[in-house]
């Protein structure tokens, strides 16, 4: 018998994400985060049910717009780091938008 396929990972670069709407699918990835990434003000990042983000040492995320994680009771968002080292977490900044987290997993540095 075949083994399972896996997904291939998919970097995101430090830096603005360039779309006014960004989608991460739980179907893709895992997503590894590089650096430090912004969502820029009037922007939305949406992260689907399923989907595994994994960051890099001192990497995060910036909301200055609006994040949505919100997996299911059967397929949770999963947030961790890539090695052993601190990642630099998620941080909501005064100009951040309705953002929201449900049923998703983080092993730390939510704020």
């Amino acid at each position: 018998g075949g083994g399972g396929v896996l997904a291939a990972s998919i970097s995101i670069s430090a830096g603005p994400l360039s779309a006014q709407s960004t989608v991460w699918d739980g179907g893709a990835g895992p997503y590894v985060i590089e650096g430090i990434v912004t969502v820029p003000y009037g922007s939305l990042l949406t992260i689907l049910p399923g989907a595994m983000i994994t960051f890099n040492e001192g990497a995060g995320i910036i909301v200055n717009g609006r994040l949505t994680a919100k997996g299911t009771n059967t397929s949770h968002i999963t947030f961790t780091n890539s090695t052993s080292s601190l990642w630099g977490g998620i941080y909501f900044s005064d100009t951040s938008e309705d953002s929201g987290f449900s049923t998703t997993y983080q092993s730390t540095g939510i704020s």
